[in-house]
């Protein structure tokens, strides 16, 4: 049953800017992927499958302030089949899906980012948020030499990510650029459920 491992993917994307006058602009992107690999055996795959959209705006309100905003979503989903040699059969000779996960993550985020530029040796102050919600789940079918589906493993839960930045950027002399910055992170773990055997069950 070893056969080479082998790997097949296809993408596409596509992506737009806007300039609506010398001061406001913005544009749009939208990507797939997909992705398949056999991992040594004809029943162990793993399939892989993105799809995911950003956004962005900036606007220019003089010489020296700049507003920028963005946003983007991906949804991920991954299947993976991983396989295991029957009681009493050769390695290689023989094979079953032994558990069968079944993965779907979504990824969705902002951020916000205001800069005002300087003449002096002080030339730029820069400051943001930023947001990133994440949440996943795991679904793994258990199965016997037979076929036969013994349980369904569930894991899932939940990401929060919230972060604040400011950055300075200095020329003290020509040639030469000091940028200090400083960020903040807030992150929490929620809705969270362990639901494989002795597992915690919600966390």
């Amino acid at each position: 049953l070893d056969i080479p491992t082998s790997f097949d993917s296809r993408s596409g994307e596509l992506a737009a800017l806007v300039h609506v006058d010398p001061s406001l602009g913005g544009f749009v992107r939208g990507a797939y992927y997909e992705g398949n690999q056999t991992l040594g055996s004809p029943l162990s795959t793993n399939w892989q499958r993105n799809v995911d959209f950003s956004a962005g705006v900036h606007k220019r309100f003089d010489s020296r302030w700049t507003f920028e905003a963005t946003v983007f979503h991906t949804d991920e989903h991954f299947w993976t089949a991983n396989t295991g040699t029957p009681e009493g059969a050769a390695r290689g000779t023989a094979e079953y899906v032994q558990n069968l996960h079944n993965t779907p993550v979504k990824d969705s985020g902002a951020s916000l980012t205001l800069s005002q530029g300087f003449s002096g040796v002080l030339r730029t102050v820069s400051g943001g948020i930023d947001l990133r919600l994440i949440d996943g789940e795991d679904s793994a079918q258990i199965f016997d030499e037979a076929g036969t589906q013994i349980r369904v493993d569930v894991g899932r839960g939940k990401q929060r990510f919230v972060g604040a930045f400011l950055q300075a950027e200095f020329f003290p002399i020509d040639g030469l650029q000091v940028v200090a910055a400083v960020r903040q992170e807030w992150f929490r773990n929620y809705d969270g459920y362990d639901g494989n055997p002795g597992g915690l069950g919600n966390v």
